[in-house]
């Protein structure tokens, strides 16, 4: 699981143009000049990779989409602990925005995060868990899945 950040740098760097850096971003997953670099603001490439891709100031913000979302619940073949047991039943359910945020968050904080952030990650996970099953279902496995190998790093 801790080599999905990099597996997922390597799917967008053939498709950024030369130069172009890819850097993590605190609002989305990465951030990347690539429209500056000759990409213009055809983002069509990365989204055909599962990304969602917002332009803005000449960069592009890029952010996981469902696709990724389910090829990583797909990785996540069995729970390792209590909360991704108890989020089980929620696997192959649609993410909402906010699940996909958070999960391009966990995904971030997979490639280097601090301890405050680790904790502050799962304590999210766990809040949105528990709105979940006031509401609606929402995918959250996945999430599990992040937060438990965050917190194996404590």
């Amino acid at each position: 699981m801790r080599a999905w950040p990099e597996e997922l740098r390597a799917l967008l760097r053939p498709v950024l143009p030369q130069g172009a850096f890819l850097r993590r971003d605190m609002r989305g997953l990465y951030v990347t000049d690539a429209p500056r670099r000759g990409a213009g603001e055809d983002a069509g490439a990365v989204e055909a990779l599962g990304f969602r891709v917002e332009c803005a100031g000449g960069l592009w913000r890029i952010t996981p989409d469902r696709a990724l979302w389910d090829a990583f619940e797909a990785r996540c073949c069995a729970p390792r602990g209590d909360l991704s047991r108890s989020l089980a039943r929620f696997r192959g359910i649609a993410p909402t925005r906010e699940g996909l945020r958070l999960f391009g968050e966990g995904t971030r904080l997979l490639e280097a995060s601090t301890p405050a952030e680790r904790a502050a990650y799962a304590k999210a996970v766990r809040q949105r868990a528990a709105a979940a099953l006031r509401t609606a279902p929402e995918g959250l496995f996945a999430l599990g899945c992040i937060a438990e190998e965050l917190e194996m790093e404590r």
